[in-house]
C-alpha cells in the first residue's frame, strides 16, 4: 500500500513537472516502482520518509508554478514538512533545502511587490509546520518555551557530530531514497535532455533501466524467495 502511494505521488509530481510532455509522465513512477525495496515484510520510518518528502516536493512545485498559491497549499506544505521531520530526524537536511526554496520564492515575490498579500499563506505555513502540532511523544511539549527552529538546529548539529563527514558528502542509498521522487524526476528530466527530448527513446531507456534493475534484484535476492517463511509473510 505504501509503495503504491509512493508511485502515485511520483505520477502526480511528474504530471506537474511535465505538463506538455504527456508521454514522459509514466517514466517517473515506472522508475520508482523498479527501485529495490529494503523492507520485505516490515514497515519502518525509512518507508514513510520518501512519501512525506514526496508530498513536500509536490507542494514546492505548486508554490513555484501557481501565480498565487492558496492557503490550502500552505497548510498542506506545513503539515508535510512537519510529518517529514517527525518521521525521521535525518530528513532535516532535505527540509532545510525545501525551506530555502520557499525563502527564495518569498524574495522573488517581495521584489515584485506581492509579498504583503501572501501573509496569510505564509502564516498558515508557519503554524502548520510546527512539529509540536504532530508531536506524539511529548518532546516538543516539554520544550514548549524553546522555539522549534532552535530545537531543530540543535538536533541537526548533534546529527552532524554523530555522522561521519564522508557520509554527509557522499550520501548512501537510504539518503537518496528519502528524496526518491525528486531524484527520479530529475533523472527522467536529465535523460530527456540527453536524448534531445525524443520521447520514444526516453521511455525505451527508462524501460531498459527498470528491467535491468528488476532482473538484478531478483538474482541478488533469489535466496530469499526459496524460503517458505518469506512466502508465507508475503
Amino acid at each position: 500500500m505504501l509503495v503504491a502511494a509512493l508511485v502515485w505521488l511520483a505520477y502526480v509530481a511528474a504530471r506537474l513537472m511535465f505538463p506538455e510532455q504527456i508521454a514522459l509522465r509514466p517514466g517517473v513512477p515506472f522508475l520508482i516502482a523498479a527501485v529495490p525495496q529494503d523492507a520485505f515484510y516490515g514497515i519502518d520510518n525509512d518507508v514513510l520518509s520518501p512519501i512525506c518528502f514526496g508530498l513536500v516536493f509536490i507542494c514546492l512545485i505548486k508554490w513555484f508554478l501557481e501565480p498565487k498559491p492558496s492557503i490550502s497549499v500552505g497548510i498542506v506544505t506545513g503539515l508535510s514538512i512537519a510529518a517529514a521531520y517527525l518521521t525521521k530526524l535525518s530528513n532535516l537536511p532535505l527540509i532545510i533545502v525545501a525551506v530555502g526554496a520557499i525563502l527564495w520564492w518569498c524574495i522573488l515575490e517581495a521584489r515584485a511587490g506581492r509579498l504583503r498579500g501572501l501573509i496569510p499563506l505564509l502564516g498558515a505555513l508557519a503554524v502548520c509546520s510546527a512539529p509540536d502540532a504532530l508531536d506524539r511523544n511529548g518532546m516538543c511539549r516539554r520544550c514548549n518555551r524553546v522555539p522549534w527552529v532552535v530545537i531543530a538546529a540543535v538536533r541537526l548539529w548533534r546529527l552532524h557530530q554523530s555522522v561521519p563527514r564522508a557520509a554527509l558528502l557522499f550520501p548512501g542509498p537510504s539518503n537518496v531514497g528519502r528524496a526518491l521522487i525528486p531524484f527520479a524526476t530529475l533523472y527522467v528530466y536529465g535523460l530527456s535532455r540527453l536524448l534531445r527530448n525524443q520521447t520514444n527513446l526516453v521511455l525505451a531507456a527508462i524501460g531498459a533501466i527498470a528491467i535491468t534493475i528488476t532482473l538484478l534484484e531478483v538474482l541478488a535476492n533469489r535466496v530469499a524467495f526459496t524460503s517458505a517463511y518469506n512466502w508465507f509473510h508475503m
